[in-house]
């Protein structure tokens, strides 16, 4: 399975788009006509802004750096001096076949004031072969003399049936067996955003039930090792020779996070028993992993609190 789903399921038509029908319907009407040339991408992280405005791009025949594309993130590029070096690459078309220059920017609230400045200009009076989009989850952060001069969408969060069809038609393709809980889970958890549940998919893609996913996603450091590691805890079956290749594939995670997901899961399992034995041992695991870890002790107080649980 590829590891980055996210990536690989990412959209390059407005069909393939989730979610986003006012939108993806309005820019295939746009495209029949004559394309504006700068857009204004709006709403929260993850929800398709960059990945519609790479659409819009390649509708214009710019797919990468060669043909034409330039991606400018924002975030470490505010200043004026960045901005005004991206604008003086504008002024001659390209030299390929596409003539047409597309620039992305990325996290566009980020901008400072001088640099919005020094692109006011060339966005208001475009050369007829640039266009732009500004992607951004802080709208109102982009000035108003930039606002009025773009063709805006604001992408709503996904529905959560949206989110389960994407997750269904991914995880068949990829062979992903989780059930409709599991998935449900994932999809409520992603707060709207596609690409957050393909995130999700992929780190509960070797969970064997919902519990498994729920606790998973509740720790963003979680991996499917750590859910092992929990299961033989609890148990109560552990031996030294049966946990150690499982610490052994962990020893690079950080320890902290395996402290919080043992914990976690087994409050959880807790709340769920009324055997006062199982309770006990679950009591014991809780002790046992109850101090926080020091990260210059790496993975020492996860092999002391498991030590303490085999051998005394």
């Amino acid at each position: 399975m590829d590891e980055s789903l996210h990536i690989k399921y990412r959209p390059t038509t407005l069909d393939e788009v989730v979610g986003q029908d006012h939108i993806t319907k309005s820019l295939g009407q746009l495209f029949k006509k004559t394309v504006p040339h700068a857009f204004l991408f709006t709403g929260n992280a993850g929800c398709g802004k960059t990945t519609l405005a790479r659409i819009v791009a390649a509708e214009l025949g710019c797919t990468s750096s060669v043909s034409g594309l330039l991606e400018v993130d924002a975030a470490t590029n505010t200043g004026v001096d960045a901005m005004r070096t991206v604008a003086d690459g504008l002024q001659y078309q390209p030299l390929g076949k596409n003539k047409n220059k597309f620039i992305v920017v990325d996290e566009a609230h980020m901008l400072s004031k001088s640099a919005w400045n020094s692109l006011l200009k060339i966005v208001e009076e475009p050369p007829a072969h640039v266009y732009w989009a500004f992607c951004t989850t802080e709208p109102a952060k982009v000035p108003k003399t930039i606002r009025t001069r773009t063709h805006a969408y604001e992408l709503r969060d996904v529905r959560r049936n949206d989110l389960m069809d994407l997750l269904k038609n991914v995880s068949k393709e990829e062979g992903i067996k989780l059930d409709k809980k599991s998935l449900d889970i994932i999809a409520k958890e992603s707060d709207g955003s596609p690409r957050q549940a393909l995130v999700y998919l992929s780190m509960a893609a070797k969970c064997k039930d919902p519990e498994d996913v729920a606790i998973l996603i509740g720790s963003a450091e979680g991996t499917a090792e750590a859910i092992d590691l929990c299961r033989m805890l609890i148990s109560g079956s552990m031996s030294w020779s049966k946990v150690l290749p499982i610490l052994n594939s962990m020893k690079e995670q950080n320890a902290e996070s395996i402290r919080l997901m043992v914990v976690n899961y087994t409050a959880k399992v807790l709340l769920g028993t009324s055997d006062k034995k199982k309770a006990a041992n679950l009591l014991a695991i809780l002790d046992a992993f109850s101090e926080p870890c020091n990260t210059s002790e790496k993975m020492a107080p996860i092999l002391l609190a498991i030590g303490s649980l085999l051998f005394e």
